[in-house]
């Protein structure tokens, strides 16, 4: 009798132990989640406050300050959003080989996602035509019409598509029509996603 109490008690103590443990275990856990959950939280938010205020500087034509603000928000999230912006304040300040390295890097980190590629073709056409590489621009500003034709068939281009048929680009007109169509198909995507409305709700887009 006392042998098998003493086998039992050493058995009721093990699995406590056991149970102590994994409940330990678990707690372990949980804390982890919560610190992991916390941290996205702060680094999503420190990412929003900078790519507003990296988009602020660009429309103030900041554009040195606007590169710092949006590679910030890189380093927080890692978002591709992030670097093409990035991209498009170097362009705008001149410095074509750290704009053409953002725009490569960031279609790379795409992965087929297409929110953003109006921007990236359209300024890799920029950057090529701007640095004297006429017959790569070219190259990619057929691309951009492609793009654009494939995503967001709204405005007229054929001012865009004339430059790139005839090989005679003005640049400083063509940096304008750019704008205005890539912030008009984002502001359409951005409308889509806010509120599930607007020209790329129409079924033949869905899926774009």
């Amino acid at each position: 009798m006392t042998i098998s109490h003493s086998r039992n008690a050493t058995v009721n103590a093990t699995t406590s132990g056991h149970a102590k443990a994994a409940a330990g275990f678990l707690a372990l856990c949980v804390i982890a989640l919560v610190l992991s959950v916390t941290a996205c939280s702060a680094n999503f938010t420190a990412y929003s406050r900078d790519m507003f205020q990296g988009n602020d500087l660009l429309t103030r034509q900041e554009y040195e300050q606007a590169r710092t603000s949006f590679l910030r928000a890189y380093d927080e999230l890692n978002n591709p959003e992030a670097l093409i912006f990035a991209a498009t304040a170097c362009y705008k300040m001149g410095d074509l080989p750290a704009a053409e390295r953002y725009l490569n890097d960031a279609e790379r980190l795409l992965d087929g996602k297409t929110q953003f590629l109006l921007r990236i073709v359209g300024y890799k056409a920029l950057v090529l035509l701007k640095a004297g590489r006429k017959e790569e621009g070219i190259d990619a500003l057929n691309r951009y019409v492609h793009v654009y034709q494939y995503l967001f068939p709204l405005m007229n281009i054929a001012d865009v598509q004339t430059m790139a048929a005839k090989n005679a680009v003005d640049l400083s007109k063509l940096e304008k029509l750019l704008d205005e169509q890539i912030s008009k198909h984002e502001s359409d995507v951005k409308q889509l996603l806010e509120t599930g409305t607007g020209f790329l709700a129409r079924p033949q887009f869905i899926g774009r």
